[in-house]
């Protein structure tokens, strides 16, 4: 997966996007925290698991922290704590919870979410011209995580 970490990683430390995630997730959309305040070297308390998932299938890995665990003696796992795992997945999003995104993250996932289905996906993006300019970083994400071929230069603003 060593391209897609990649460019996934680079994408989400743009604070703005970063932000939009979690406003989405946590505050239903709502602009609560503004990525122009943070830094990288902030530290959010408390600390919540936010799993962005870039992939073209629906998620099947793990909801909460114990989820994860092997057979593990359940005298130690008193000790453990057990939280649950925020995950963003496209296929879960309903279509109208996408305006929620302040940023082209939501034109990501939702790209993401129809990608394999033709139909839907030709009416996702002839409907909303925002499709034509996506961030650079958006562009290559979109290509490694669909596997697609679209021409990318190397201006931020791209026409895609």
């Amino acid at each position: 997966m060593g391209k897609a970490d990649e460019v996934t990683r680079e994408y989400m430390s743009d604070t703005d996007i970063f932000a939009d995630a979690f406003n989405f997730c946590i505050y239903d959309g709502e602009h609560v925290i503004d990525g122009e305040n943070l830094k990288r070297e902030d530290k959010l308390i408390p600390v919540i698991t936010v799993v962005i998932y870039f992939g073209l299938k629906d998620w099947d890995g793990a909801i909460k922290l114990s989820d994860l665990f092997e057979e593990t003696d359940e005298r130690l796992l008193q000790y453990v704590p057990d939280y649950k795992i925020i995950i963003i997945n496209p296929k879960k999003i309903a279509d109208e919870d996408f305006k929620k995104f302040d940023t082209d993250l939501g034109k990501v996932l939702k790209f993401l979410k129809y990608c394999g289905e033709n139909d839907k996906l030709e009416k996702v993006l002839t409907e909303d011209i925002k499709y034509k300019k996506l961030s650079r970083k958006a562009a290559l994400v979109l290509n490694i995580c669909a596997n697609l071929e679209m021409n990318i230069g190397e201006k931020d603003e791209e026409e895609v």
